[in-house]
């Protein structure tokens, strides 16, 4: 029978009778179809030696599994000839989902397979027409997904079999009918990147609300994110209905060109409409509130998917669920021919032209039995060979224990499981994501709720199970794991990454990927409500005991080590630009030595002040977490005097990623000081690339010839700095590649070997000017950004501007003819005046053929187009898949949820003249550092020594004026910055602290209206950002860690002259968890002068801190000796 008959020349009971009357013929028909055009494969001729005899077939040909035919599948896919395993041309391959497995396959396909897809699309929408009337003037609201299509090694396109079929002409050509008309443009289901096709499916489906009849997506899954991301962004949907403006993180092209032309006019009507539903208590059918004319959801929600079924019918209100049809990836089965019974009753019809069916009889025992269609038998268990076992049994448990959280008004989104052979003897754990059933409440978990689960789940499971649970002492108690809200978001995003398809994508009821349990220990960890049914009350003890001891001692555990540095900064004089002068060192380097160390770990860095002035060392983009103290800024510390030492002693909790440190006081940054500090991933958690071979470290920056003296005299005279002498990379001036550069002058050389990979990070510690960094010939791959990893992508070359930290990983792939240049040129400048301040190091493979010559590699954007320029930052989102530390609060999918609680409007202007002098505002206000530090101040009641009214909106009706007023923030609040920035030239602004989520960036002057056009879904996180001129920045912050905090614009001139301010954050209920008391080493200055004791230095003073530790740590592990004889 040819699929590609008029079908709409018969009705579709002919068809149906068509099609079952004479199964046995038709099936027949299929497979002499298939053996006449395969039996000469490669394949097939070992078994049927050229014949297409069906008795032959089920003779010779053995039933096999995937791994089987892989080999030559393989062999197709690198290069070889179809007729390996296919009589027609090969035109592509499917892949499949990738999560039953944890590896996607690969089928061969051609246009018979988008035929036979075509074909039950059609079908199945004449049954449904049959059985609810009024489908033909509506349109279907349908999450269609299309992920990103690969090429094989041969050439030919790879990709999920609903992207093969929506880019293919049978969709494009899709006849007009009810079934085929959709809210969304087809653009938008051709856009790759799912979020932007997510959304953007959401909004066009509400501008068309009344026109659905119909909502649907392949799988319930998809249905249940979709209605998650509502709840986190329908205020963003609102605004671009509102005002008719698509919001600016949709970037791609066609489908935000189509999208517009939908929303069309600003409807603050219906915006009004969808608010008022949305902000509702209770989301319970919020699908038919939105969607009135609804009649059904399509949907697979069979087999694994079925656990979602609850959940959709309480945000549905119950409308008909239909799963349509049976597939997947290898073929096409049937259709449900009864699409109103209930999702627990469905059956489904195959159909006997799409594929030739053999079952596997599962009651057979040690025999195999194998039927063919015509010859299964009612009542007995079959598999279809192409399929996989499910895991029914576990589901069912799961599902009975949903009953026991109904009672308490919980909703289980979704679940996964892992067998722990850690423990002896080795148990299950399931991890739940919970939710509550009415928006607005806090998911509140009873124990004893939790514990009735576990028993249920252990009943219901199999016989076997109990058995070895109860008697045979096989396998231990049952455990349940809650994991936050947003983490199986996270697994899913991870799978994606590893290749699963977007649009088949199905929660794993097992995992076995090491990667993807951490995702959800990291979860768990955070959430600190995990209930195990059976603990040793010694083991409780032991651990109580031991973290009693260690807060007495102020120690950390093992899993906390220390790591523990000497600094001696003094001058040196040093040529980088060949003209002698003097520069800041660190133990005699420039730059100084590279701080290693790990997440968590504790960092001790005693510094000993060898210049002739005060100094203090910061740590931009390290947290101290509830340790301001350490922070190393004249509002926080009192400076180090010179020939003192001072220790800091912090961990770096919860973080890793690429950072540096510099000086903070009088402009010393500019003469050096600083160095990289590196924070490693724990070796528990991966990083979400292959391991490099190698990693280089690239410090970039402005330079001048004269020191930081003489440039703080420049500006205490009124003046600007001007243009920089050059720019420095490593500490070592630019290699001679015209005549413009001196000769002598000493470049940085990085030795490379081909085909290796490094990680590049890359820090701008300079002075004031943005700078761009590429290498000659060689793509940058951008993986991290000042402690986040991000979505990967390839740049030519890469803004880095003052104060900022990045991390690429660049593969060696050139040809060696000769060496490579490495460039840092000046950027937002005029570049033909500023050519001087240009940086150029060598890169040099370990076979090249000759030095590098020639003109330098160009940027690649234009930045006489600001707007092309800032599409760069716009581009870096956070990789919400990788595993390691996240922003706070945790995990990447909650920020765009949380109420916004106050908006802080931070406005820089050019410099101006106060009181005579020059200097540079925030709000008006010029900070003035005050005498003694803040935190120290509150400690000791010293009164006056600064105001809390720093105004949270520019006070243009007041003159810039001198102060030290800073703001009085809310302890857990959550609150917006806008950095508006009204000067002249780029800056950075910084907020110690903290990382910031950085949702938007424009030119203009920010509104409220912008709220709409936030990115609240993978916005990076990080500590400082750029601000164009002329232009804004809108971050947003949780307010969880107490202290007071510097919030500074990096550029180092308008810093000195006053562009700063500090956010004090007080937890009014402090008990001492959550800011630690001064550390017993704090130096005092100020009104509190007199406390401070005079140093007398000697050689032990060096070696005080390890010392005592050393002895804390001895007594330790004397007690615990004694403790573990006790027990």
């Amino acid at each position: 029978m040819s699929l590609c008959s008029d079908l709409t020349e018969k009705l579709d009971e002919e068809i149906l009778e068509d099609l079952t009357s004479n199964v046995k013929q038709i099936q027949d028909n299929v497979l002499e179809e298939i053996l006449t055009l395969n039996a000469n494969t490669e394949y097939l001729r070992r078994f049927l030696h050229g014949s297409s005899s069906k008795e032959l077939f089920k003779k010779n040909v053995p039933v096999v599994t995937y791994e089987d035919v892989k080999p030559f599948i393989d062999r197709v896919t690198n290069g070889e000839p179809s007729d390996i395993i296919s009589g027609n041309p090969i035109t592509g391959f499917l892949l499949s989902s990738g999560t039953s497995g944890g590896k996607q396959k690969m089928f061969p396909r051609n246009n018979k397979y988008l035929e036979n897809i075509k074909f039950i699309f059609y079908y199945r929408s004449l049954v449904i027409s049959k059985h609810i009337d009024g489908l033909e003037h509506g349109k279907g609201m349908v999450f269609n997904f299309c992920t990103s299509e690969n090429t094989t090694p041969s050439g030919l396109p790879s990709s999920a079999a609903s992207t093969s079929f929506f880019k293919s002409d049978y969709f494009k050509n899709r006849p007009s009918y009810w079934h085929w008309s959709y809210t969304s443009p087809d653009e938008v289901i051709l856009c790759s990147d799912t979020k932007q096709t997510l959304y953007c499916h959401l909004l066009c489906g509400l501008v068309q609300r009344d026109d659905v009849v119909k909502v649907g997506a392949a799988f319930v899954t998809i249905l249940v994110r979709a209605i998650n991301l509502l709840e986190n962004s329908w205020k963003e949907i609102c605004t671009n209905i509102r005002f008719g403006h698509l919001s600016e993180w949709i970037t791609d092209i066609s489908c935000r060109d189509s999208v517009s032309k939908i929303l069309g006019e600003p409807n603050p009507e219906l915006a009004d409409l969808i608010e008022n539903e949305c902000n509702n208590k209770s989301w319970e059918g919020i699908v038919p509130r939105l969607w009135p004319k609804a009649k059904f959801i399509e949907c697979i929600a069979t087999g694994q998917m079925a656990q979602h079924i609850p959940t959709l019918e309480f945000y549905s209100n119950k409308l008909p669920l239909i799963s349509s049809s049976y597939v997947s990836s290898e073929t096409m089965f049937g259709i449900k021919m009864s699409p109103l019974c209930k999702p627990e009753n469905v059956s489904y019809t195959f159909l006997p032209n799409l594929s030739y069916f053999e079952f596997l009889l599962v009651d057979a025992g040690d025999k195999t039995e194998i039927v063919d269609l015509v010859d299964v038998k009612l009542g007995c268990y079959y598999e279809p060979l192409v399929t996989n076992h499910s895991d029914e049994d576990l589901l069912n448990a799961v599902t009975d224990a949903k009953m026991v959280l109904e009672s308490s008004n919980l909703m289980l989104m979704d679940f996964t499981s892992y067998a722990d052979i850690s423990t002896t003897p080795g148990h299950y754990v399931l991890y739940w994501e919970l939710k509550a059933k009415y928006c607005n409440d806090i998911v509140e978990i009873d124990k004893n709720v939790l514990v009735e689960c576990c028993y249920v789940v252990e009943e219901s499971l199999n016989n076997s199970y109990r058995v070895y649970r109860s008697k045979g002492g096989l396998i231990g108690a049952l455990e349940i794991r809650l994991v936050q809200q947003g983490t199986f978001d996270a697994l899913m995003e991870f799978f994606i990454t590893q290749g699963a398809s977007s649009t088949q994508y199905k929660t794993p009821i097992c995992i076995k990927s090491t990667e993807a349990l951490i995702i959800n220990e990291e979860s768990e960890k955070n959430l600190k409500k995990s209930l195990r049914l059976l603990q040793m009350a010694a083991t409780d003890f032991f651990f109580a005991f031991v973290f009693s001891f260690a807060l007495i001692f102020g120690f950390s555990f093992a899993g906390d080590p220390y790591v523990s540095y000497d600094f001696t900064l003094s001058y040196i004089t040093a040529s980088p630009l060949g003209v002698p002068q003097q520069v800041i060192a660190v133990n005699g380097k420039f730059p100084g030595p590279v701080i290693n160390a790990t997440t968590n770990y504790n960092v001790h860095v005693n510094v000993l002040n060898h210049l002739d002035e005060p100094l203090l060392l910061t740590w931009p983009g390290v947290q101290m977490r509830r340790n301001s103290w350490q922070d190393g800024v004249l509002g926080t510390n009192c400076p180090i005097p010179p020939n003192w030492n001072f220790t800091y002693d912090f961990q770096l909790k919860d973080q890793i990623g690429s950072y540096f440190y510099s000086p903070s006081l009088n402009f010393q940054r500019a003469s050096g000081g600083f160095g990289a500090l590196i924070i490693n991933n724990r070796d528990l958690v991966p990083i979400p690339f292959t391991e490099p071979d190698g990693e280089i470290i690239f410090i970039i920056g402005d330079w001048y010839t004269q020191n930081h003296t003489a440039l703080r005299r420049i500006l205490d005279s009124g003046k600007e700095l001007g243009m920089p002498d050059g720019v420095l990379i490593n500490g070592k001036g630019p290699f001679k590649y015209n005549s413009s550069v001196p000769d002598g002058i000493e470049h940085e050389t990085v030795n490379v070997d081909p085909g290796k990979t490094y990680r590049i990070r890359v820090h701008n510690v300079g002075i004031s000017t943005s700078l761009n960094f590429r290498i000659q010939n060689h793509k940058l791959l951008l993986i991290e950004t000042e402690g986040r990893y991000t979505s990967q992508m390839n740049f030519t070359d890469f803004d880095i501007h003052v104060g900022q930290s990045y991390s690429f990983l660049v593969t060696m792939d050139q040809n060696a003819t000769s060496d490579y240049y490495i460039v840092a040129s000046a950027r937002f400048v005029n570049e033909t005046v500023w050519q001087r301040v240009t940086g150029v190091g060598i890169l040099h493979y370990s076979n090249s053929k000759g030095p590098a010559s020639g003109p330098l590699p160009v940027s690649a954007t234009d930045v006489n187009h600001p707007w092309s320029a800032m599409n760069q930052p716009r581009a870096i989102k956070q990789n919400t898949s990788a595993s390691g530390a996240r922003p706070n609060p945790q995990g990447s999918f909650h920020y765009g949820q949380i109420n916004i609680t106050r908006t802080y409007i931070l406005r820089s202007l050019p410099p101006t003249k106060i009181n005579g002098k020059l200097r540079a505002t925030l709000n008006g206000i010029s900070f003035v550092n005050p005498s003694t530090p803040m935190r120290l101040a509150d400690d000791h009641k010293v009164k006056g020594d600064y105001m809390l009214d720093f105004p949270d909106r520019p006070l243009d009706e007041k003159l810039p004026r001198l102060s030290s007023s800073i703001i009085n923030a809310t302890y857990k609040g959550f609150i917006q910055v806008i950095f508006q920035n009204n000067d002249t030239k780029i800056q950075s602004f910084h907020i110690d602290g903290y990382a910031f989520y950085v949702v938007a960036m424009d030119f203009g002057i920010w509104s409220e209206d912008r709220n709409g056009s936030y990115n609240n879904w993978d916005a990076v996180a990080r500590s400082t950002v750029e601000v164009y001129p002329g232009a804004w920045t809108a971050v947003l912050i949780s307010l969880d860690n107490v202290g007071v905090w510097n919030i500074r614009v990096e550029n180092l001139d308008r810093w000195y002259l006053g562009q700063e301010t500090y956010m004090r954050i007080i937890n009014p209920e402090e008990n001492g968890s959550t800011e630690m008391d001064p550390p017993a080493n704090v130096m005092y200055c100020g009104a509190l002068q007199a406390m401070q004791k005079e140093q007398h230095h000697s050689s032990a003073t060096k070696s005080m801190t390890n010392g005592q530790l050393i002895l804390i740590f001895s007594m330790m592990m004397v007690l615990l000796s004694s403790f573990s004889s006790f027990c």
